[in-house]
């Protein structure tokens, strides 16, 4: 039973250690560009499918940002992630 928990563990440790990594990235780039467009996408893609609630608002927001400084083929990726 414990080979089967093992794998498990070691993938949410991985995943919030990305998660981790994403976050920190994102508040220090406060600056409104494609950087945070990307990073936030990014974010999207990590939870997408355990936290699909968590991803929405995260590309919500990279939607957002990305039609608000008009960078169309963002815009294209962000609408590709939200289905």
């Amino acid at each position: 039973m414990c080979f089967l928990i093992t794998p498990l563990i070691k993938a949410q440790n991985l995943y919030q250690s990305k998660k981790d990594s994403l976050l920190k990235l994102l508040n220090k780039h406060p600056k409104q560009d494609s950087s945070r467009v990307k990073i936030l996408l990014q974010l999207t893609y990590l939870n997408n499918t355990n936290y699909p609630a968590e991803a929405k608002s995260y590309v919500e927001q990279a939607l957002k940002l990305a039609q608000k400084l008009k960078i169309t083929n963002l815009e294209g990726d962000v609408l590709f992630a939200l289905g």
